[in-house]
C-alpha cells in the first residue's frame, strides 16, 4: 500500500500554518524543503540555510519533515567537513537534528565522484532515513548501500515533472518511492498503476515541480491532491 505522499518544495512564500493544518488533516503527507549551495540553483524552489533553519524549528513536531540535499551540498553532506569549514555556522547535520526525519541525496552517481562506501557510511551515521534516488546511473547505489535505514525513490524525472511511463516492483527490503510527474491532475491515476504493481509492499509517492505555479509551492494543488488520494489510502490502510 501508499502510506506516504511528499510534496517537495516548501519555500519562503509558503504559509507555514496552512503546513501545519494540512499535516494534521491528512497524517500521509510529508513536506519536502529543497537544500543547494550550487550558486546556479536561485529558483525560488531553493531556500537560503537560515530560512530553512527557521522552518524547520517553526514545523518540527508539527508535519513530517524531509531535507531534499542537491548540488555540492550532496558531497557535503556524505563528507562531512570539520566544523567551521567553509559555512560556518550551517552545517546539515545540526540541521538534520533539529527535526528532520528524511534525508533525500539529489546526484548522479557517474559523474559526482563518490564512492559507494563513502555513501554507505554516511547513510548509517545519521539518524534520519536517507533516500537515493534510482536510474541506470545510480544502480550501484541502490544496490550496493546497505545500510538499515536505506531507502530508494524510483526517479528518472530528477524533479523536472516528466511523466513515469511505467512503475517497477520495490526494491526488496528497501522502503521504495516512486515520483515523475505527479501532480492533482494525474495523481489518482497513478496510484492505481503503482498499487497494481507493488504487491504487499508499503512504498511512497513524491511529487514537485506539478505542485507549483509561477515557481512556488502551491498549497491550493497539495490540498487537492492530498483530497483526492485520501479515500484511496485510507481504504487500503484497512484492507492491509
Amino acid at each position: 500500500m501508499i502510506n506516504l505522499c511528499t510534496l517537495t518544495g516548501v519555500d519562503v512564500r509558503t504559509d507555514l500554518g496552512r503546513v501545519i493544518e494540512m499535516a494534521a488533516a491528512y497524517p500521509f503527507l510529508e513536506f519536502g524543503i529543497l537544500l543547494s549551495r550550487t550558486p546556479e540553483d536561485k529558483d525560488p524552489r531553493y531556500p537560503q540555510f537560515r530560512q530553512i533553519a527557521d522552518m524547520v524549528e517553526r514545523l518540527s513536531g508539527r508535519a513530517k519533515l524531509a531535507l531534499h540535499v542537491c548540488g555540492r551540498a550532496v558531497g557535503e553532506f556524505v563528507k562531512e567537513p570539520a566544523k567551521g569549514a567553509v559555512y560556518a555556522g550551517q552545517d546539515i547535520h545540526d540541521l538534520v537534528a533539529a527535526g528532520i526525519g528524511r534525508v533525500q541525496l539529489n546526484f548522479n552517481f557517474e559523474r559526482f565522484g563518490l564512492s559507494v562506501e563513502e555513501i554507505d557510511k554516511a547513510v548509517r551515521r545519521t539518524s534520519a532515513k536517507v533516500i537515493t534516488q534510482h536510474f541506470p546511473a545510480n544502480a550501484p547505489v541502490s544496490l550496493g548501500v546497505t545500510a538499515p535505514n536505506h531507502q530508494v525513490l524510483y526517479d528518472a524525472s530528477g524533479g523536472r515533472g516528466v511523466a513515469a511511463a511505467g512503475y517497477d516492483r520495490p526494491f526488496a527490503g528497501k522502503y521504495t518511492g516512486y515520483a515523475g510527474g505527479l501532480g492533482p491532475g494525474n495523481v489518482l491515476s497513478a496510484v492505481a498503476a503503482i498499487q497494481s504493481v507493488i504487491g504487499d509492499d508499503t512504498v511512497w509517492i513524491d511529487m514537485e515541480s506539478r505542485i507549483r505555479t509561477d515557481g512556488y509551492l502551491d498549497l491550493d494543488k497539495c490540498g487537492n491532491v492530498a483530497a483526492s488520494i485520501a479515500p484511496v489510502l485510507v481504504a487500503s490502510a484497512a484492507s492491509s
